[in-house]
């Protein structure tokens, strides 16, 4: 009896803590939606400390330090965010560990990140493009794009509420549209949640 009582408490505790973490990540993103990253980043850490060990939390961070700019940072979480049960969110956490390579001009590190996001998930045509865009660039020497032309980020979903962060359901053709090579800066203002770096011609290469 004594034992029961004992659960009954402790889940008394443990409840509400759960759901201030849920409640402080649905703040975040709700801030991360509206352009407010430091806010965003300031409730995912407390998230992080009423929920910890949560993936999604250390995948959030990510990707509001890399919006930020600080990818390092970014690097670090999403490495944390590896733990995903789910194959394809764990791709699409290698997939954002290669933007932050990308952005770091650590050509290799990248490639050999978007490999093993496409072992994850074969399917994904961002992993792909990106791929063969940094092995080419890499094969050519030419310099990276300009901070503008940000490379892709995808967002796997969070808690489930009416605050929750959506990935984009661009499709391919708009994409293209969108991004052609050395497309005018202005148009990172009106970026989505998944971006793509400057389309290049396609190699001929198996990987």
């Amino acid at each position: 009896m004594k034992y029961i009582i004992s659960v009954i408490l402790l889940l008394r505790l443990i409840g509400p803590l759960m759901a201030s973490g849920s409640g402080l990540l649905n703040q975040g993103n709700r801030y991360y939606q509206q352009g407010d990253y430091e806010k965003a980043l300031e409730k995912y850490r407390q998230a992080q400390i009423a929920s910890p060990g949560k993936p999604q939390i250390n995948f959030n961070l990510g990707d509001a330090y890399y919006k930020m700019e600080n990818y390092p940072e970014a690097e670090r979480e999403y490495q944390n965010s590896l733990s995903f049960r789910d194959k394809k969110l764990r791709a699409a956490a290698y997939y954002n560990l290669g933007n932050t390579a990308y952005r770091q001009a650590k050509l290799d590190e990248a490639i050999d990140f978007y490999k093993k996001s496409l072992v994850l998930n074969p399917d994904d045509e961002d992993s792909k493009y990106n791929l063969e865009y940094v092995l080419a660039q890499k094969l050519s020497g030419k310099k990276m794009t300009s901070p503008r032309q940000k490379p892709p980020e995808k967002s796997p979903k969070t808690e489930k509420s009416s605050g929750e962060k959506k990935e984009s359901t661009m499709s391919q053709e708009d994409a293209r549209r969108l991004l052609q090579p050395f497309a005018d800066a202005d148009r990172a203002s009106a970026e989505k949640r998944k971006m793509v770096i400057p389309r290049i011609p396609k190699l001929d290469k198996d990987w």
